[in-house]
């Protein structure tokens, strides 16, 4: 436990000296968004990001925690779904819980046209919102 302690400190002050965007850029809608995605310095502390999430999912019984995680896939595995989603610059202002939506789904085997017509929709709707 004092390790995780440890990690969770020293990743914390890692993060808030090398982040670069303000604190308005790294939320859409008020969910963290793409560029908090890209500025956590590590692999490792994307991972820990998603596990949050699933935690969160798993503890509060959500109905809806099925579109949020892929059986038979490692955390670590949908984070680098997420690097690659946020690797092309229009879709940083999506959330991050809606870009693991979206990796969920390619993880499903969903249509390749039918998952960008989700990420385009995103796009729109986002872009018809003001940037702070």
């Amino acid at each position: 436990m004092q390790q995780f302690t440890t990690f969770v400190l020293l990743s914390s002050l890692a993060f808030a000296q090398s982040s670069t965007p303000t604190a308005q850029q790294i939320e859409t809608l008020g969910m963290s968004n793409g560029r908090l995605w890209l500025a956590m310095p590590s692999p490792e502390m994307r991972t820990m990001y998603l596990v949050g999430i699933k935690d969160i999912l798993l503890a509060t019984q959500s109905k809806d925690a099925k579109d949020y995680m892929a059986s038979g896939f490692l955390v670590k595995e949908m984070a680098a779904s997420i690097d690659h989603f946020y690797a092309f610059p229009e879709n940083v202002r999506i959330p991050i819980v809606n870009a693991l939506q979206i990796s969920v789904l390619k993880f499903k085997g969903v249509q390749p046209e039918q998952i960008e017509s989700v990420t385009a929709t995103f796009r729109k709707m986002l872009s018809d919102l003001p940037e702070k």
